[in-house]
């Protein structure tokens, strides 16, 4: 089955809520992980995400790692609406003012407004497992939020922060402008006072399909089609997932949520901070031809390594046989 071709027809169903990764880069994940459930986790997690609820809207498997973007809507229709914001990343600092990265102590479990993605893991997982959670209410809330979150802790500005001071923060690169880019804004965000130049947050959710030509940053867009098989048939194929597959140690490490974090904080200390040439203030920078294009490339890796994980977790989880079937043991250590 050529799910970059699903992807494609499939992404017109998705919100455009900023999203990390994006709406397709999530898709992809998801596309990814489909490719190696086995039969039994796959019927499982079909039959989830059919009872995830959003006004008119259904989900399947590819599209439900949209749902935790798509319920940041104010719409006080939306079951969760505007929930779980501080679960999509864990801001480790980066830079000589930062403290050292540290994990959080459990916070109350009634409080949405707190927490991280690591905690927000290890707590969807549980659930999944079969646990109790006072906000996480069903299975397929839980399942959800494992496709979601999975595939944003394999972002690195989702597991990282440069300090400005020993507080203040640049919220995973939203407060440092891409001098070197453009982009359309719309009536209502330039209502809202936005700047038109990448953010290197936004840069680093579409990294996997950016560009660099005549001097500037571009990032390459999805074309809109009013039907489905439209897409299917001329959506591009952004990568090649086969050509950036992990190694077995890598794609089985999925007991340990910290683990995944610290990955992603050592990735945007070295590849996304130490790679770049900041202004003054920090708080601006100019891409070159060599950042995007290994950015790019880092990316396509990362979204993949997350759908390979995504799979390894989901067959433990929800096929009973799987590691009887595999022989294996989960890894050690982690509170998975």
């Amino acid at each position: 089955m050529n799910y970059h071709a699903i992807v494609f027809a499939l992404v017109i169903t998705v919100t455009s809520t900023a999203r990390a990764w994006d709406a397709i880069g999530h898709l992809l994940v998801d596309c990814v992980a489909a490719e190696r459930l086995t039969p039994a986790a796959r019927q499982a997690a079909d039959e989830l995400v059919k009872q995830l609820e959003f006004p008119g809207r259904a989900y399947d498997f590819i599209t439900a790692g949209c749902w935790m973007d798509d319920i940041k809507t104010r719409r006080k229709d939306v079951p969760y609406h505007g929930m779980f914001k501080p679960w999509h990343y864990i801001d480790l600092g980066v830079g000589p003012l930062a403290p050292a990265p540290e994990f959080p102590a459990t916070v109350t479990l009634e409080d949405y407004q707190e927490g991280d993605i690591v905690r927000g893991l290890n707590r969807a997982v549980a659930v999944l497992r079969g646990g109790d959670d006072p906000l996480i209410k069903n299975r397929a809330v839980a399942l959800a939020m494992v496709l979601h979150l999975t595939g944003d802790i394999h972002q690195p500005l989702h597991g990282a922060a440069w300090y400005f001071t020993a507080t203040e923060t640049d919220a995973g690169g939203n407060a440092v402008v891409i001098a070197n880019s453009t982009r359309a804004l719309t009536p209502a965000q330039k209502a809202r006072g936005y700047k038109p130049h990448y953010a290197l947050h936004y840069f680093w959710d579409t990294a996997y399909r950016a560009k660099f030509k005549d001097g500037q940053v571009l990032i390459e867009e999805a074309k809109d089609y009013e039907e489905p098989s439209a897409a299917a048939e001329a959506g591009p194929h952004w990568f090649d997932f086969t050509a950036r597959a992990p190694d077995a140690a890598a794609a089985a490490q999925v007991t340990d949520f910290k683990a995944w974090a610290l990955e992603d904080h050592a990735l945007a200390r070295e590849k996304v901070y130490g790679a770049l040439r900041f202004d003054e203030t920090h708080r601006q920078t100019t891409l070159s031809r060599e950042y995007v294009e290994s950015s790019r490339e880092l990316a396509r890796r990362q979204i993949t390594l997350a759908g390979w994980r995504l799979a390894e977790l989901l067959n433990r989880v929800l096929d009973p046989e799987y590691l009887k079937t595999q022989k294996a043991k989960p890894a050690s250590g982690g509170e998975f």
